[in-house]
């Protein structure tokens, strides 16, 4: 019996052993899973080990912004280049959040239980996010802005459908996707 129960903790301590491991920090020298990375005037930012990082234009000095469980997504920088939006999985829901380039908390400017996925920044420095909140079905996503101050949202225009946009001075592009994944005929 006490053959069995030493193999019982042996067990039990590879476990939490391999439990470790799994939570270990990120090889900042090895790094090949880069992505979804931004880029300003000054700096990169980029998704790396499922948080955001920040490094230097010629890569140089990387340091992670993020270090929380959740999942983070999407960064664009603001039109001054010194706050990052972006999109992160925090309490089981993908909202849109900012933080500043030098560090710091991240601000939550998004509550709603659909997913909120920031597409980029205004010229006037709101947040722009697709969102299916205002849609009949969750097949569908329009475009919001945020205001990072007040964290209001607002439709843009009539985007029903629309995944992907961007505001350039008073001009306003966007690409609709009517049926995604298209139906099977």
């Amino acid at each position: 019996m006490w053959k069995f129960l030493r193999l019982g903790f042996v067990v039990a301590g590879l476990t939490v052993l391999g439990a470790a491991q799994v939570h270990a920090d990120p090889d900042t020298s090895d790094t090949r899973l880069l992505t979804q990375p931004a880029i300003s005037a000054k700096n990169i930012a980029f998704i790396y080990s499922e948080d955001l990082w920040v490094a230097d234009q010629d890569g140089k000095n990387p340091r992670r912004l993020t270090t929380d469980i959740g999942v983070e997504s999407n960064p664009v920088f603001s039109p001054d280049g010194q706050t990052i939006a972006f999109s992160a999985q925090y309490d089981g829901n993908t909202d849109v959040y900012t933080i500043p380039v030098t560090g710091g908390t991240a601000t939550r400017l998004t509550w709603h239980p659909g997913p909120d996925i920031v597409r980029g920044f205004t010229p006037d420095g709101k947040v722009l996010f697709a969102s299916n909140r205002n849609v009949y079905s969750n097949r569908h996503m329009q475009l919001f802005t945020v205001d990072r101050l007040a964290s209001v949202s607002d439709l843009v225009a009539d985007t029903a459908g629309a995944l992907i946009g961007a505001l350039a001075a008073d001009v306003f592009f966007f690409s609709r996707v009517v049926d995604w994944p298209p139906a099977r005929r």
